[in-house]
């Protein structure tokens, strides 16, 4: 008798939610040459349009724990996105990548947080009587 196929996908079966990433854009390592973004609308996307040096700069770096800069901008490389809709475009593997990766980042919190300085603090009252 035949058996019936499982309905049932774990994520490790997904690219990109296991252990293999996501198809296109490299993880490991950066092209030498930044990739043509001019269909790309996302917010990190517009900081590199606008200063293909921070690709330069950036594209072999990686964290203590092993981040590259790759896999911070896959996003933004993998998606074009929208004109009219914005994502970030950028994402921080661990707390080391808005050291080492600033100059793509505080552009990019800058923008999303319009009049926030990137050292700013929230507000932080727990006095629960305010609530």
């Amino acid at each position: 008798t035949k058996s019936e196929p499982s309905a049932t996908v774990t994520f490790s079966d997904v690219p990109g939610l296991g252990d293999i990433e996501y198809p296109g854009f490299p993880v490991d390592t950066c092209p030498d040459e930044m990739p043509d973004l001019s269909a790309h609308h996302s917010l990190a996307a517009d900081v590199l349009k606008l200063d293909a040096s921070i690709y330069t700069t950036l594209k072999d770096l990686r964290t203590s724990r092993g981040v590259t800069f790759a896999s911070c901008i896959k996003t933004c490389m993998d998606n074009n996105g929208h004109p009219m809709i914005k994502t970030i475009g950028v994402v921080a593997g661990d707390d080391e990548c808005y050291d080492l990766f600033r100059p793509l980042f505080d552009p990019v919190i800058r923008m999303r947080h319009h009049g926030h300085d990137v050292t700013g603090q929230h507000p932080v009252d727990l006095d629960y009587t305010k609530v």
